[in-house]
């Protein structure tokens, strides 16, 4: 969008778009009516709490195992110190309704709004078409394919991450790497999404829009494959690996035997617990056997 813009406009209108965005806006309006950091805090806090309060009210199975999961998928502890994309992210999940309802004006004024905080944001148009296909299994195909991308530092995946942060603020994401933590994040959301396909006929026969939820953690599990060769596909991932937190709940409610049910529950939340508590630091530099 940056690159296009720059071809489109001369540069001065170009560099406007990108000092007049909603963050600086809101900037301005907030320091003109008061200093307190906290007022601060809860205005910028408010639209990803709004989003995820939606999500979690109308998608949710158990609210506290998708709260749990979203630690565990580092969405909560990102959004404290990304603020800018926590609002964008916070819009998104606002324009899930008008997915849902198949309104394209109000999604794309929920897209145009998350862009205003961030530039990343302009992923999760693919929300709207994929809302209505189709899941099936084969697309494990395609996400092998990208990990394998990745991993290799495939050129092709290189120029595309290079196109993603050429000429904006977060150009110096093209040079860090994110060492490790790109394969324990993969690791987590496939394991997630593998359980939740062991489920995927139930699930899909009882929720209308479940192909939708786990096209979305497909993707995010694509995008999340490019990690290790530009970080800035963390960001990326996250607008739809999010959804994982409430695909999981509704995994484990499709199970009908009452004992495996809790079993499954009460395991997932020892694992989740155990992960934020004692392994998290080590976790996140873990690396891959045969990349050491």
């Amino acid at each position: 969008m940056h690159l296009l813009l720059g071809i489109l406009l001369p540069y001065e209108y170009h560099l406007a778009l990108n000092l007049l965005c909603l963050y600086i806006l809101l900037m301005i309006v907030l320091e003109s009516i008061t200093s307190n950091y906290t007022v601060f805090l809860f205005v910028f806090s408010l639209p990803l709490c709004v989003g995820l309060a939606i999500l979690v009210k109308k998608e949710s199975e158990d609210y506290f195992l998708t709260t749990l999961l979203l630690c565990v998928l580092g969405i909560v502890y990102f959004c404290m110190a990304g603020l800018r994309q926590a609002i964008a992210i916070g819009f998104c999940l606002i324009s899930y309704k008008f997915v849902k309802e198949r309104k394209l004006i109000p999604f794309l004024i929920c897209i145009l709004l998350a862009y205003g905080f961030h530039n990343s944001s302009l992923v999760f148009i693919l929300a709207y078409p994929l809302y209505k296909s189709k899941t099936n299994s084969f697309y494990f195909v395609f996400v092998a394919i990208c990990f394998i991308l990745g991993y290799i530092k495939s050129g092709i995946i290189n120029s595309l991450g290079f196109l993603l942060t050429k000429d904006s603020a977060f150009e110096v994401y093209f040079n860090e790497k994110s060492g490790g933590l790109n394969y324990t994040a993969y690791i987590i959301q496939l394991a997630m999404t593998v359980f939740c396909f062991l489920y995927k006929e139930k699930i899909c026969e009882e929720n209308e829009n479940a192909g939708f939820l786990f096209n979305m953690s497909l993707i995010g599990l694509c995008v999340q494959g490019f990690a290790g060769v530009v970080s800035e596909f963390f960001r990326l991932s996250m607008y739809f690996s999010i959804f994982l937190a409430v695909l999981v709940p509704k995994a484990i409610m499709a199970e009908k035997n009452d004992q495996v049910k809790w079993l499954e529950f009460f395991i997932i939340i020892a694992v989740c617990f155990y992960y934020i508590f004692f392994l998290n630091d080590e976790a996140a530099s873990y690396m891959m056997l045969w990349s050491k």
